[in-house]
């Protein structure tokens, strides 16, 4: 989801599955270093620092993720 708001970009493991492993796919060598994480109650937010795309831009990200049952149900990227 799109954070602020609930606007839907993608739904279920295998849409997850399916852009992910495209953008695997155009950036072999991305790599995610987890800077730090924070969570409250069923909330984790994760701030990391990403390198390795294929534009040769380095960026820092923020994803929202909500746990129900051991499972994520929701995740929220900010831009």
């Amino acid at each position: 989801m799109t954070f602020p708001g609930d606007e839907v970009m993608y739904k279920g493991k295998e849409k997850m599955r399916e852009r992910y492993s495209q953008l695997f796919k155009n950036n072999p060598n991305q790599h995610a270093e987890l800077i730090s994480r924070m969570a409250k109650g069923n909330i984790v937010i994760d701030y990391e620092y990403v390198t390795g795309r294929a534009n040769g831009q380095s960026i820092y990200a923020i994803a929202m993720y909500e746990i129900e049952e051991d499972k994520i149900q929701k995740v929220w990227f900010v831009k």
